[in-house]
């Protein structure tokens, strides 16, 4: 019985330094039908020279140079150019570990509901340690992503999706793509004996956006998935913290401003829960919480009414 092909798709940013472990990682796969996709998102760094050296050793590996457009870009263009039904990204500063392909695709091939599977993550670089990952639920997944970013899943099912959305250049790619995917069914599992080490780094693109921008990466996840979270918005669940009621509320003022009616409600159930939190504490203390959510970027002056209610 022949083998299902697995392509392991490797977008590549000026990560020559280390995308040679990270194809070390694949040739010690106890799962040998695999092929690697390396895209190069236009580095400057000696990423074509590495990549090359390691196609002429190992034909499983190909390799594209295009301009850079981002990770979504390269994700999505990789996958187009995959060969294989099952579709495993690995970045390329990171590393899997020896079973990893075999153990999630026994999962997959087994469990038609399953949309994607993936295996614990373990920080190597500059800490060290497990990344203790929640347990998954679709309800749990719309406010926190729990799953990383190499999770095996089902070419035909990406195809269902708009694939990784190539507006969201600065992060959160990943969580919004497996929320397009699990959004109409399907579960996700963890496999414990499969394990994602993640390189971390002094200087990521993660770190280095803001909490300004966080809140607007969320709020444009939110206004794209909003049939999940008005529901959650206008019912007052207590499920939605203030942070995803500020978001919802970013999201609405930003791409639906002209929608009066519901921008002015997107405003007051954030102003419900601020009130919420505030009515707690006297006038001082209300003064400090909100020009400390002034700095980072979670509140407007517009708002500052509520330290008179």
């Amino acid at each position: 019985m022949q083998l299902p092909l697995v392509s392991v798709i490797m977008p590549c940013y000026n990560q020559g330094e280390f995308i040679e472990d990270a194809i070390n990682s694949l040739l010690l796969q106890t799962y040998n039908n695999w092929e690697c996709i390396i895209v190069n998102d236009g580095s400057s760094d000696n990423t074509d020279e590495i990549a090359k050296k390691w196609c002429s050793k190992d034909i499983r590996i190909k390799y594209f140079k295009n301009e850079n457009k981002g990770v979504s870009n390269a994700r999505n263009f990789a996958i187009k150019n995959s060969l294989a039904d099952y579709i495993l990204p690995l970045d390329a500063d990171d590393k899997i570990n020896k079973n990893y392909i075999e153990k999630c695709l026994e999962i997959l091939l087994h469990n038609d509901n399953t949309k994607v599977v993936y295996g614990g993550v373990e920080n190597f670089g500059t800490s060290s340690g497990e990344l203790v990952l929640a347990n998954f639920s679709f309800d749990y997944l719309i406010f926190s992503n729990m799953i990383p970013c190499s999770g095996l899943f089902r070419k035909k099912d990406w195809q269902r999706t708009q694939g990784y959305d190539e507006k969201m250049v600065e992060g959160y790619e990943d969580w919004e793509f497996w929320i397009s995917l699990l959004k109409y069914g399907g579960n996700a599992i963890k496999v414990n004996t499969a394990c994602l080490y993640y390189r971390s780094k002094p200087v990521s693109r993660m770190k280095g956006i803001n909490m300004k921008n966080r809140y607007k990466l969320i709020a444009y996840i939110m206004h794209k998935h909003q049939e999940l979270y008005s529901k959650l918005i206008f019912n007052y669940s207590e499920k939605l913290n203030i942070n995803f009621s500020y978001c919802y509320y970013l999201g609405i003022k930003t791409y639906q401003k002209d929608d009066l009616l519901r921008l002015q409600k997107a405003k007051e159930q954030y102003n419900f829960r601020l009130n919420e939190i505030l009515k707690k504490h006297n006038f001082f203390q209300r003064k400090k919480i909100l020009y400390y959510w002034y700095k980072r970027g979670k509140l407007n002056l517009s708002f500052f009414s509520v330290l008179t209610h």
